[in-house]
């Protein structure tokens, strides 16, 4: 069952009538407080359609095997996408996908505060604290579809009028890819749309019982991904899954990565890219995979809560959250579940 459905289960249940956008309630931080040695429920808080074939999470701990996200880190290797059904298990066709400022090295993270990120199933926004000058900080936005994500970096203004050679923390805007397996393969090039496109493959390590090939296809665009922004020639860097852009050459301090996986094949991963994620916005597929888990969970009502609850306790009902025990006994405050729609024999 998708780690997304599991942490939204109590929701269907709990969906009091009247709200009109029961997908803003979902806590998809609930389970994720878990490490190996003290499991909270072993739950992942991805960005993910209903069922999706693809979920997509911040990668806080790669050193921790199958939980490599902890809910009280406050370190990001990247948004890692995941296949993962358990951290018993482990992952397969996952990699993840960086932002960086300035030429950082491959294994580089980034700070940044849970608490200040946005958490839905549908849409993430996360501020990198590490790169940040005095106008701001980069911040990473995603959305999925079913087989792709659509990801929006926006990288703070160049802080002074010196070039990427002369201050290249604060200039050089760069996207990284990492595959997680054995041979990894990524080529750079530039499309019939004019468009940077990277693509690639990663052989699942057999070392984690895993066999088969994942593979994706991902392209660049500058500003809200119309405009084709070229890359900046004089790489300094050996690694092809890095791609480096000089900031006059990046509308808006903005990039948008549009991207597709396959298990199948490069020319399936192509076909995901085209049909789900090509030439649309972050903010169009956000709106989407809305409206993916708002026809998902209206499909369960709840009455009513009961009398005596506040605004807030009310509001922490909603998102699956305890409360202390000082409530009327469970009997006089039971919800009472109905389905929105009822069943056709009724």
């Amino acid at each position: 069952m998708s780690k997304v459905v599991l942490s939204v289960f109590f929701l269907m249940l709990s969906t009091a009538c009247g709200v009109p956008n029961p997908e803003e309630y979902v806590n998809v931080l609930g389970g994720t407080k878990s490490q190996f040695d003290m499991s909270h429920g072993n739950i992942l808080p991805e960005a993910q359609v209903p069922w999706g074939f693809n979920g997509w999470a911040p990668e806080t701990d790669p050193d921790r095997g199958g939980w490599w996200f902890y809910s009280e880190s406050a370190r990001m290797w990247g948004i890692r996408c995941t296949h993962q059904p358990s951290p018993w298990i482990g992952d397969y066709g996952d990699f993840k996908v960086m932002g960086h400022l300035g030429p950082q090295d491959d294994a580089a993270f980034s700070a940044y505060t849970p608490s200040q990120s946005t958490w839905h199933p549908y849409y993430q926004k996360h501020t990198m604290l590490a790169y940040g000058n005095r106008f701001g900080y980069m911040t990473i936005e995603l959305s999925p579809t079913d087989h792709g994500v659509v990801l929006r970096l926006k990288y703070p203004p160049p802080s002074g009028a010196g070039n990427h050679t002369s201050a290249p923390f604060n200039q050089l805007r760069r996207v990284a890819v990492t595959l997680n397996g054995d041979h990894p393969v990524v080529n750079v090039s530039i499309g019939a749309d004019g468009l940077v496109a990277m693509h690639g493959q990663a052989k699942l390590s057999a070392k984690r019982g895993k066999n088969g090939v994942a593979y994706f296809h991902m392209t660049v665009a500058g500003g809200n991904g119309s405009t084709a922004v070229k890359p900046f020639a004089n790489k300094t860097h050996q690694n092809p899954g890095n791609v480096d852009f000089d900031p006059a050459d990046v509308p808006g301090d903005t990039l948008t990565l549009r991207l597709a996986t396959s298990l199948i094949s490069a020319e399936q991963a192509r076909a995901n890219h085209a049909a789900e994620v090509a030439g649309k916005s972050l903010d169009e597929v956000a709106q989407a995979a809305k409206a993916a888990w708002h026809g998902l969970l209206t499909r369960v009502d709840v009455d009513g809560l009961g009398p005596g609850y506040t605004a807030a306790e009310e509001g922490d009902l909603l998102t699956g959250a305890l409360l202390p025990p000082r409530l009327p006994p469970p009997d006089s405050r039971r919800p009472t579940c109905r389905p929105s729609h009822p069943h056709p024999l009724e």
